[in-house]
């Protein structure tokens, strides 16, 4: 098997991350079709999250072990030092594990992968197959939330299915993979299988006609377009949006979902050629949902930018705004007394100021009455200044 990275700026010019990129540690198995290592539409284990999120193969390996004769060969290949190059590795499979499952991590990233699920090295005659090759295209874990390759963690809750990442995943122009007038996205990675030897067919000796048919292929069904939504400026060129839902996630192979989201432009009334000037964005977005694992969490809300100031104008207001929010207790917590904020006194009065002519300063101050615990409000500031002006000083 020969694992070959495809990843660089002349072939993603728009998804690539810069010289950090690479391929963690290549991680897989051959086994029996009692056992599978991931799946597309279901939710990742530990293992496979632990691999998309660090690029650590420990654990999955763990898992594989547990499952003694329904995995035949732990197949284990260094990762690569940049986003194109290759990996070479010999393996074994037979009658009864005939099928291949791999994952590799991409670095940097929240939690995506390439790999294969299940692949079948036999034919359906029951024949060897001679060679194989699979073109890989990122996949989400669905335990990290990020939208771009360096996103800061940002656990999903609750966890979402495995799914291949497209141009409108994520929907964000912030996004690593956000184009949302084209679709394609090129391969990152691919596996080539080739067979150096033989030993016995894919028939094993045991299995008995007639056998169980494969499942069904199910594919993605989406819900009729939504109407367009209104016009995001009140002059000058906007964007109109409308979106459909998931009916049916595609399984065992089925066609992928198609976009979900449409655009298109809206001309209204010219605008002032002053305003025609100066970056243009849309309005904000509805706060998101509070996002964490527990105890303090974060909400946001978006915005996107419309048209780009002109040459000299000032640059386009911040287009993120972000905000506390509060989450159940933290699991340490649990079983303690329920949080409490912190209380403080009421404000004392104005000190007098301390200069006895022209601009000085005056103060209050108030006290703590009971300190914040188990995750409780922090305690405010506990002291205010002021300027103050008791009369001129006379001139000399």
């Amino acid at each position: 098997m020969t694992f070959v990275g495809k990843w660089s700026r002349l072939t993603h010019p728009r998804h690539f991350p810069g010289p950090m990129s690479s391929w963690s540690a290549l991680i897989g198995c051959s086994h029996s079709n009692e056992y599978h290592m991931w799946r597309y539409g279901n939710l990742a284990s530990l293992g496979v999250q632990r691999l998309g999120e660090w690029g650590s193969t420990s654990k999955l390996e763990e898992e594989m072990r547990k499952q003694g004769n329904k995995v035949l060969n732990i197949i284990k290949m260094p990762g690569l030092w940049w986003g194109v190059g290759r990996s070479v590795i010999e393996f074994r499979a037979d009658q009864t594990h005939s099928l291949l499952s791999v994952m590799s991590r991409i670095v940097p990233s929240p939690d995506w992968y390439v790999g294969v699920d299940s692949l079948n090295l036999c034919h359906v005659n029951c024949t060897w197959k001679n060679e194989e090759t699979v073109d890989l295209f990122p996949l989400d874990a669905g335990t990290d939330d990020g939208i771009n390759f360096i996103s800061v963690n940002a656990r999903s809750n609750p966890q979402q299915p495995i799914r291949r990442i497209d141009t409108r995943l994520h929907n964000h122009p912030m996004s690593s993979f956000y184009l949302p007038d084209n679709d394609a996205i090129r391969p990152f990675a691919q596996i080539k299988i080739e067979r150096l030897g033989v030993s016995g067919s894919c028939l094993r000796s045991n299995m008995k006609g007639p056998f169980p048919p494969k499942p069904a292929r199910i594919d993605c069904q989406v819900s009729r377009w939504s109407s367009w939504t209104p016009c995001s400026v009140t002059c000058g060129l906007g964007k109109q949006v409308r979106g459909r839902d998931v009916i049916v996630q595609p399984m065992h192979d089925g066609i992928p979902c198609p976009n979900l989201y449409d655009y298109k432009i809206c001309d209204l009334q010219t605008c002032d050629d002053n305003n025609n000037n100066k970056c243009l964005v849309s309005a904000w977005s509805t706060w998101s949902k509070c996002t964490g694992t527990c105890g303090i969490g974060f909400k946001v809300r978006k915005r996107t930018i419309i048209r780009q100031p002109a040459l000299g104008n000032k640059t386009c207001p911040k287009l993120i705004k972000k905000r506390r929010c509060r989450l159940s207790p933290c699991q340490k917590d649990r079983g303690r007394a329920s949080a409490a904020d912190c209380v403080v006194s009421a404000w004392s009065s104005w000190s007098e100021c301390n200069r006895q002519c022209n601009r000085g300063k005056k103060k209050r101050t108030r006290q703590i009455l009971n300190k914040a615990k188990d995750g409780g409000r922090r305690c405010p500031r506990l002291q205010e200044k002021r300027k103050c002006l008791v009369r001129k000083c006379p001139k000399k």
